[in-house]
C-alpha cells in the first residue's frame, strides 16, 4: 500500500499545493519548468497517441516524482491529473538541482523514489513480454495495490483509482480482453470494481496468479 511521506526537511520551504480530483496540473506539449512531489493522493500520467486515444502510462502515489528533467525549459511529452484530492510539492528544475547537490537527506530520497518506479516499470515490462493476459493482468494490479494502493472502506483490502481502460492500457491489451479477465476474477470474488475504482478483495491469490 502507499507509503506516508517521509518529508526531507528542506522541502518544507518549497511550495505545497492543493487540487481537487480531477485537475490537470499540466498537458502534454506545455512548457515545463518544475519537479512535483506527491505529498497526499493520486496522480495519473496519459499521452495521446498518433491517432489521438488517451493512453494511462503510470499511476502515481505517495513519494512519486514527475515533471520537468532538464534546466532548459522542455514540452511536456506527457499530461498529469489528479485521481483524487491531492497534495503536492512544486518546486523549481533549478532550486531541485541545487537540493541534489547540497542536501544528501533529498538526494538519497530522490533516488529511492525514482528507483522504486523504475523497478514498477521494468516488472511491467517484463509481465508484457512473457506473461498471458490473465498473469499480466494479476501482475499489474498486485504492483499497484502494493505500491499505489489505499486501503479499502467498504469491505475490500486494498482500491486502486483506475478504471478498466486505464488497466488494460498498462496491461497492454483491449479494453475488451482485461475486462473479461477481470469478470472472472470478480466471480471468485478477488477483485470487485466500480467505474473508476479496483477494489482487491484478496490480494494474496491475486499475487499468486500474478506467478502462473
Amino acid at each position: 500500500m502507499q507509503t506516508k511521506l517521509i518529508i526531507p526537511d528542506c522541502l518544507l520551504n518549497t511550495t505545497l499545493l492543493d487540487f481537487n480530483k480531477q485537475t490537470t496540473l499540466y498537458h502534454q506539449g506545455d512548457m515545463l519548468n518544475h519537479i512535483w512531489i506527491i505529498n497526499q493522493g493520486f496522480i495519473k500520467i496519459h499521452r495521446l497517441s498518433v491517432q489521438g486515444k488517451q493512453v494511462t502510462l503510470s499511476l502515481l502515489g505517495c513519494n512519486a516524482i514527475f515533471g520537468a528533467v532538464e534546466v532548459d525549459q522542455t514540452l511536456s511529452t506527457e499530461t498529469a491529473s489528479t485521481q483524487s484530492a491531492v497534495r503536492v510539492y512544486r518546486i523549481p528544475i533549478q532550486q531541485f538541482d541545487t537540493l541534489l547537490v547540497n542536501n544528501s537527506d533529498f538526494s538519497q530520497f530522490v533516488a529511492r523514489s525514482l528507483f522504486r518506479r523504475k523497478e514498477a516499470l521494468q516488472r511491467r515490462l517484463f509481465c508484457i513480454m512473457h506473461r498471458k493476459v490473465d498473469a499480466r493482468l494479476a501482475a499489474v494490479l498486485t504492483d499497484l495495490a502494493r505500491n499505489e494502493g489505499e486501503r479499502c472502506t467498504h469491505g475490500g483490502e486494498i482500491d486502486i483509482r483506475l478504471s478498466q481502460q486505464d488497466i488494460a492500457d498498462m496491461v497492454g491489451a483491449s479494453r475488451q480482453v482485461v475486462s473479461t479477465e477481470l469478470n472472472r476474477l470478480r466471480d471468485q470474488d478477488i477483485v470487485h470494481y466500480s467505474r473508476d475504482l479496483m477494489c482487491i478483495i484478496d490480494l494474496a491469490t491475486l499475487a499468486l496468479r500474478a506467478e502462473n
